[in-house]
């Protein structure tokens, strides 16, 4: 009997001490995971995972594997390369012998729009401009006609566009979590507006010249009465511009309005109609109003 008391004091003795041991927390599930980007439940390939001391790695796939965990609510950290560390919680107090779970990391995904600061606001080819946000080039959609960035953190970014004929462009823009389209308008330089306008003249295509008169002088003068003030049959050569400067204050003799910081651009060109060619010169002024380059005839 003594025996028997002994071996059955032993066997609730060892019972007591699994039970104190599994409400101790110490019981582990295998755990492993999928991590993603909140759009379009993109893999996050590469994201670090840590849990305590130990840090692994997601496969191309996203998902990962962690050692035995205890069943208990765990925290942890996903790293990503120009993300900030994403802090995510899993409760494993119910949880199996295994246990998979997902972590979604917010992220944003931008489409810009690039347009010209004009009054037709027309779309720059993608060989005029170069495009970067923050200090990764963008990819130019020919179907779409944007400027399409990866998955990245929503935050603020830094969009800058580079171009010979369009003023440089640097702006931050808060970009929110998840998909969106955003409308940038560029400006042209003075140098290009003066190649611009006066082609469209030597091209016989008034109505678009017109759009570059300043609006003191649209006020005065239709776009059939501009067109009607050039001899159709004529054809204009025109020549490099001599010279440039700015004035300080200018007034214009049409308008009556004075002007200030005035660039004028001393012109030169050949009139041909029929056997007979004619060379003129004349002075341009042009104003800048609200970023676009307008000219104000004397």
């Amino acid at each position: 009997m003594k025996s028997f008391k002994l071996a059955a004091s032993t066997a609730m003795i060892i019972a007591a001490m699994t039970a104190v041991f599994v409400l101790s927390g110490c019981a582990t599930t295998h755990l492993s995971g999928t991590v993603q980007f909140s759009i379009d439940q993109i893999p996050a390939a590469g994201a670090q995972i840590t849990v305590g001391d130990t840090t692994v790695t997601a496969n191309s796939e996203g998902n990962f594997a962690l050692p035995e965990m205890p069943l208990q609510l765990t925290e942890g950290i996903v790293s990503i390369e120009d993300f900030p560390d994403f802090n995510f919680t899993v409760d494993l107090s119910d949880a199996g012998e295994e246990h998979h779970f997902t972590i979604e990391v917010p992220a944003a995904q931008v489409a810009f729009s690039i347009v010209e600061n004009t009054q037709a606001g027309a779309i720059p080819s993608f060989e005029s401009i170069q495009v970067f946000l923050d200090t990764e080039g963008l990819f130019f959609d020919l179907d779409n006609e944007v400027y399409e960035t990866g998955i990245i953190a929503p935050g603020t970014h830094s969009l800058s566009v580079e171009s010979e004929i369009y003023s440089s462009f640097l702006e931050d823009f808060e970009v929110p979590e998840g998909y969106s389209e955003i409308e940038v308008a560029i400006s042209v330089t003075l140098e290009e507006t003066y190649r611009r306008f006066n082609l469209a003249n030597a091209l016989h295509r008034y109505s678009e010249s017109y759009g570059y008169l300043h609006p003191d002088v649209q006020a005065m003068m239709s776009a059939q009465e501009w067109a009607g003030s050039f001899n159709h049959s004529a054809t204009v050569i025109d020549a490099a511009p001599e010279g440039s400067e700015v004035l300080p204050e200018w007034t214009s003799e049409l308008t009556g309005v004075s002007y200030t910081e005035v660039n004028t651009f001393e012109r030169s060109y050949i009139t041909e109609l029929g056997q007979s060619r004619v060379a003129s010169s004349e002075t341009q002024h042009w104003v800048l109003q609200d970023g676009r380059w307008l000219i104000v005839i004397r």
